[in-house]
């Protein structure tokens, strides 16, 4: 199924694509701009430890620069190694022992809009440019956190807790029709990525988008796929 997505850039990004030209994953659709984001860690949930422990394992200080991929925090036991990396390259801005959370301010260098999968540049706007996919586009009701992608993988039941987890969810979205606040925890240590739920979260690290049950049912009857999940704007795409 053919379907339009808009993707979003900077009002002031050079463009490098046109209209019928055919892109793949990651070709750079803009130029210009900053990435001046925030994103909050939580760091006490990730190293399993009091809040106002953190301290104890943080490797980075405020004011330090980082790049993605440095090492934020490690904690070392007997038989386990917990570590925390940055997600994206700035300069730490906070840190919170009461909330055991580490905020990241990105960093104002210039950067690249890239596609996030293979397509048709259809159209261009200074605000986005619209590309046609293979995929399906599913709507939300709501939603919070960046984008995401990964496998879609499906966890049966209700008010999921930590013990109903069995499956590899490593790099995936998980579709649940709701979760508790321990098995939101244990998703992310495992490696998830995103979810998709009937009920609205109140607090998450992890991205998530609501939908409504006639989207989830639909969303379930495809069983597998690949997944970009869009909570800003409050989407799934499937992608074929």
């Amino acid at each position: 199924m053919k379907t339009t997505i808009k993707l979003p850039i900077s009002p002031d990004a050079k463009i490098l694509v046109e209209v019928g030209d055919k892109i793949n994953r990651n070709t750079a659709l803009a130029t210009g701009g900053s990435d001046k984001s925030e994103n909050l860690i939580h760091l006490s949930r990730l190293l399993h430890v009091d809040p106002a422990r953190i301290v104890k394992y943080l490797r980075k200080r405020i004011g330090e620069e980082v790049t993605s991929g440095d090492l934020l925090a490690q904690k070392k036991g007997f038989f386990s190694l917990h570590t925390v990396t940055s997600p994206i390259a700035g300069k730490i801005s906070s840190i919170d022992l009461k909330k055991g959370t580490l905020t990241i301010a990105g960093s104002d260098d210039s950067t690249d809009f890239v596609s996030p999968t293979a397509g048709y540049v259809v159209r261009i706007e200074q605000s986005h440019i619209e590309v046609e996919i293979e995929g399906q586009v599913f709507k939300g009701g709501r939603g919070q956190g960046d984008d995401s992608f990964g496998n879609l993988v499906a966890i049966t039941g209700e008010d999921i807790g930590i013990l109903d987890i069995a499956c590899d969810v490593d790099d995936s979205i998980v579709l649940a029709h709701s979760l508790k606040k321990e098995a939101i925890v244990k998703l992310e240590v495992m490696g998830a990525v995103g979810l998709v739920l009937l009920k609205p979260l109140k607090e998450s690290t992890l991205a998530w988008v609501q939908v409504d049950e006639e989207v989830f049912k639909k969303i379930q009857d495809k069983n597998s796929g690949f997944g970009w999940l869009r909570p800003k704007e409050k989407q799934l795409v499937v992608i074929e």
